[in-house]
This record gives C-alpha cells, structure tokens and sequence, in this order.
C-alpha cells in the first residue's frame, strides 16, 4: 500500500532484499540505451575479441531459442491434455444422455 502511495520505492518486500528500484524510463534513457546498443561491439583489430563478442551473442540468443521453445511446447502439451480431457467427458456426456430403457414387464400368474 506504501508503494502505491509513493511513501515507498519498493512493492515488494523481495525486491527491496535484492536492492531494485522501481522507476520509469525518460525520453533521454531511451536514447542512451540505443546509443549503447550500435557501440557495443568495438571497433577493434583482434578478430578474437569480435569472435568472443559473437560466441557471446550466439549463446544468449539460444538460450532465449530454448527457453520460449520449452514454454510453447510446454502450452501444447497442456492443450493437447485438456482438448483429449474434453473428447472423454463429451463422450461419458453422451453415454450418460441416453434415455433409460423401460422396466422389464412383469408377467405374473
């Protein structure tokens, strides 16, 4: 409640632990990050250093591959679960629908 009401800079007690401050992004913040971003790699001779730089850059990129992979195999075996978990009840839905036959005759003497 504090932090909705600027008495804090934290919303939750975790990151207030980890030493996060919460706070919004200027016009001017937004230009340094993109002036940032084209300086990033440096305009050296060392073909190592650039080969480093690109290992680097490969890595970070798969791993973000892998990681929204697993989440969107993740989501289709979840929906594969439930579209079979709803073919079962429609069927049990069906079965249990049928009308109840009528009751034997009793033929007495």
């Amino acid at each position: 409640m504090a932090y909705l009401f600027r008495k804090s800079d934290y919303h939750s007690p975790f990151i207030q632990l980890s030493g996060v401050k919460l706070s919004n992004l200027t016009k001017a913040d937004m230009l340094n990050l993109m002036v940032k971003k084209e300086t990033e790699i440096p305009n050296t001779t060392s073909w190592t250093s650039k080969l480093l730089i690109y290992c680097r850059r490969f890595l970070a990129l798969s791993a973000q591959g892998i990681s929204q992979g697993l989440s969107v195999a993740v989501f289709f075996l979840q929906f594969l679960e439930w579209w079979y978990a709803s073919e079962n009840e429609q069927s049990r839905v069906a079965l249990t629908s049928l009308p109840t036959p009528p009751p034997p005759s009793c033929v007495c003497k």
